[in-house]
């Protein structure tokens, strides 16, 4: 299940917010504007039902895969992922 799925992508100035409350909603690809440049910075937002270590995988994964064979090269930085504790409320209204 998906809480939420963002991406923001940037490059050679234009900047994009993509999100997804599902995987299965229609124009999604119409929010991202034409991109140019030798660069682009991809920032991945999700919180999703499964392992935060299998996400990374599975995102490393896609990107690599995405890049294979075009002569591009793909780097992660500043990676940072965790699986929230259940929630502990200070007050609990009956």
């Amino acid at each position: 299940a998906i809480g939420h799925l963002k991406f923001f992508v940037e490059a050679a100035g234009a900047q994009a917010k993509v999100s997804f409350p599902t995987l299965e909603r229609a124009g999604w690809e119409s929010e991202i504007p034409e991109l140019s440049g030798t660069c682009v910075v991809i920032l991945v937002n999700a919180r999703v039902e499964m392992a935060a270590e299998e996400l990374r995988d599975l995102v490393r994964g896609v990107v690599d895969a995405s890049v294979a064979g075009e002569g591009v090269t793909a780097e992660s930085s500043d990676v940072a992922f965790f699986h929230p504790a259940f929630p502990n409320p200070t007050h609990r209204v009956q």
